[in-house]
């Protein structure tokens, strides 16, 4: 259902698109971090706030059922407040930071009711511009040094000072991950070569950065987006090349590791992957296993000494040792062992609820917050631009 258009509508939704470009904006390129430092997470708080309030009095225009305005109130209030009377603020500041998850699906909505999307289109194509910077810098600093993006920590004078160079670190690299697996209805139904260049661009990228969860996830997101073609005779035709694949495997793979290997020879997939072509997946279990593995466990640990109610409500004096088992490399089970299994529940339906995403990413999401902490530019890939690209293809395909 579409609003009418009005004078204080159109006011609104030019505030609205100006604070999601910049909350977008201050995720993906660093020296406004670098420069602004914890200012930045002032007025990303602040201005998130300022979101929620516009959903709160245009609930019928943002939500997507009345489940879902209450879980958003119940929410918003427990895990600014609960953490705070218990003297563990330093989780409430966690969910402030990334309240976009929040308010940036109710914004879209917003903005989708309202008839107001091609105003976000201008604003999005400005963010790609300050993305594209970022992304020169990057990719040149990581040919130099393959491991300077890993560097790149929530605080600390060495962070501080790769920002202000402008170098991306985690939240770039997984906003990369995102938009090769988001861009595909778009670019790659009508303009297969743009695909396939931001396909090869964004995987090099990956490849340099050093995140395997990052390469092995767009890896999974192209095959599953070559599979749910939306005709029969290409699902055929992406069935015949995986089957093709399948029986030249080890030619093939061999081809593609030494390819990896050329791209970033001293990076940590080049490692991972010198020697072990016969053995790809066990080579990657096992990396899982020593590296990933025991954080999800420090997760479940907690989740289980609180009995599942969570470490927010816990005594002060019990934060260092939660800060230190605690595994802080999963989004979903980190808010599970902090906010108690209910309330983490909520949030978990909160921020899946309302994806207007392609399948891919629909399977792809969950596994990123599974396996990897959230941050900013992706509450902004995934709820802003992704379904706007999804969007952009249903116009095409309609007109």
């Amino acid at each position: 259902m579409r609003f009418k258009v009005t004078r204080k509508v159109i006011k609104i939704h030019n505030i609205i698109c100006l604070i999601l470009f910049y909350l977008g904006v201050s995720s993906i390129f660093p020296p406004i971090d670098g420069y602004l430092g914890n200012m930045n997470i002032v007025i990303r708080i602040a201005l998130n706030m300022a979101l929620l309030l516009v959903a709160f009095t245009n609930q019928k225009k943002c939500f997507v059922n009345l489940t879902h305005l209450i879980g958003t109130v119940f929410f918003v209030f427990y895990s600014a407040i609960v953490p705070y009377l218990f003297g563990n603020g330093v989780w409430a500041n966690r969910y402030l930071d990334l309240s976009l998850f929040i308010t940036a699906p109710l914004m879209y909505n917003y903005l989708y009711n309202t008839g107001h999307l091609d105003a976000l289109k201008k604003y999005v194509v400005l963010t790609f511009v300050f993305a594209a910077i970022t992304w020169v810098i990057t990719v040149s600093s990581l040919l130099a040094s393959p491991y300077i993006s890993r560097l790149i920590k929530s605080s600390g004078e060495l962070t501080t000072a790769l920002k202000r160079r402008g170098i991306g670190g985690y939240e770039f690299i997984y906003f990369c991950m995102i938009i090769c697996v988001a861009a595909f209805n778009v670019f790659g139904n009508y303009n297969k070569l743009s695909y396939l260049l931001l396909t090869i661009l964004m995987l090099i990228t990956l490849i340099l950065g050093n995140y395997m969860i990052a390469f092995l996830l767009s890896i999974i997101g192209i095959i599953l987006n070559l599979l749910a073609g939306r005709t029969f005779r290409k699902r055929c035709i992406s069935l015949s090349i995986l089957l093709a694949l399948l029986i030249f495997y080890n030619p093939l793979l061999n081809c593609l590791i030494d390819l990896i290997i050329k791209i970033s020879p001293s990076g940590r997939i080049a490692e991972l992957l010198k020697g072990s072509s016969a053995n790809i997946f066990i080579a990657i279990w096992d990396e899982f296993k020593s590296d990933r593995l025991p954080t999800l466990l420090g997760s479940l640990l907690i989740i289980g000494e609180t009995n599942g109610l969570g470490s927010s409500i816990l005594p002060p004096n019990e934060l260092d040792y939660i800060l230190r088992e605690l595994g802080q490399h999963s989004h979903i089970l980190d808010t599970l062992a902090i906010m108690g299994v209910p309330v983490g529940l909520l949030y978990t339906y909160l921020i899946f609820r309302p994806l207007k995403v392609n399948k891919s990413l629909i399977f792809i999401f969950p596994l990123l917050l599974l396996f990897n902490n959230a941050t900013c530019s992706q509450a902004y890939a995934i709820y802003i631009i992704a379904p706007l690209l999804e969007y952009i293809y249903r116009d095409y395909v309609c007109t």
